[in-house]
């Protein structure tokens, strides 16, 4: 059964639509804050309003709005949007508690959430701006890493100002290329981010562990990656780790005992580590069952 609009409503809500399409976005602000004088307690409303003042580049105004949809009923888009206005107001560290909430091994929120970490961590000597610019550069690489411009993205990883960062970056864009060339690129870039993190006495551990696990997994001689990986598990306790070790288990071609008895520890990260899942299952099916080795 559907449900009729009032009219009035209805008609602002044509209204403020025509305004966004025209992008004028101050009338269409107006507009919706009056319909939010009808509809107090519609979320999308005030989602709306904070995304016209994100494109007007008033981000004071956009966290608040996001915030009261947030408290409304939230999804994970508005709570991007919440954590992108707290990262334009310079408030790195509660743009980085945000997004690790709501990240499900989104490989461009988990770059970003790194990133947001260690300009929490970089030197006081860096500027807002010159944070603004690092944060632009690493989501411009990562938004071109995406839309498959390879290039393009190494090109701007390289441009990123802080070279902690740039590194990281770099580190996470060849390691998903996924050639054997690559993922040796991959771990000298972990390597030489990992060895300015050190030199510079960060105290992140997140980051650190993050970045070890990634050395771990990158490194292209077996033996080295398990024993490695082994290490770092009774170490630190991520999906991310677990993963790479089932996945270093499966290409040694590793005893069928060994790699059934790595995802019997691993089930209480399954709902965690959809990648995990197809790791299993690949190798169940390679395997009929499990049972080849």
């Amino acid at each position: 059964m559907s449900i009729d609009l009032d009219p009035v409503l209805e008609k602002k809500l044509r209204v403020a639509q025509l305004f966004v399409r025209a992008k004028k976005y101050r009338d269409a602000i107006e507009t919706y804050l009056e319909i939010t004088e009808s509809e107090p307690n519609k979320s999308e409303y005030y989602k709306v309003i904070g995304e016209l003042y994100y494109n007007s580049s008033d981000y004071t105004q956009a966290e608040y709005y996001f915030s009261e949809s947030m408290k409304l009923g939230s999804d994970k888009e508005n709570e991007q949007f919440l954590a992108f206005s707290k990262i334009m107001l310079h408030k790195y560290r509660e743009a980085e508690e945000l997004l690790s909430k709501i990240n499900e091994n989104d490989e461009y929120l988990t770059n970003l959430i790194a990133t947001l970490n260690l300009l929490t961590s970089e030197p006081d000597e860096l500027t807002d701006k010159q944070k603004e610019r690092i944060l632009m550069k690493d989501l411009l690489a990562m938004y071109e890493f995406n839309h498959n411009r390879p290039l393009s993205s190494i090109r701007i990883a390289h441009q990123i100002e802080s070279r902690l960062i740039s590194y990281y970056t770099l580190g996470v864009i060849f390691a998903n290329i996924r050639d054997e060339s690559s993922t040796t690129k991959a771990n000298k870039y972990f390597r030489l981010a990992l060895a300015i993190y050190e030199k510079a006495k960060l105290d992140e551990p997140t980051f650190l562990n993050k970045i070890k696990i990634a050395v771990a997994i990158t490194n292209q001689n077996m033996e080295e990656r398990k024993v490695a990986l082994q290490k770092l598990m009774h170490q630190i306790d991520d999906p991310e780790l677990y993963y790479g070790y089932l996945q270093t288990l499966i290409e040694s071609k590793s005893p069928s005992s060994q790699i059934l008895e790595t995802i019997e520890k691993m089930e209480e990260y399954r709902g965690d580590a959809p990648d995990l899942l197809r790791s299993i299952d690949l190798w169940m099916e390679r395997t009929n069952g499990g049972v080849l080795y």
